[in-house]
């Protein structure tokens, strides 16, 4: 399957997800804002975003260091592990794809 459905998704724009959250569920909503551009239309997500794996370790990286200062009791970077983007070896770096997502929108 060829990758199509793509947004740029570079350090800039992760860094800023990052930027002044103060719970790991804000980075992860930021990101699929990104991922999503209508996110608040969304009901539901059939299938997982997926980025490089370059990406995904800046991604979960970032979410270790996050997790680490803020929730020092929890496992560092498990919302992104278990909630976050899939690694795709087709992918290019800084790019988050949606082609193999089917979103459910929300009804009026």
């Amino acid at each position: 399957m060829s990758l199509t459905n793509s947004t740029h998704l570079g350090t800039d724009a992760i860094d800023n997800c990052f930027r002044g959250a103060f719970h790991q569920g804000d980075a992860w909503s930021r990101l699929y804002r990104i991922a999503f551009p209508a996110w608040d239309l969304i009901e539901k997500i059939d299938g997982c975003p997926e980025v490089s794996e370059k990406t995904n370790i800046y991604i979960h990286r970032k979410f270790i260091m996050l997790d680490q200062l803020l929730h020092p009791d929890v496992l560092a970077g498990g919302l992104w592990m278990n909630a976050g983007f899939s690694t795709n070896r087709q992918a290019d770096d800084w790019k988050v794809y949606t082609d193999n997502c089917r979103c459910t929108y929300k009804e009026d």
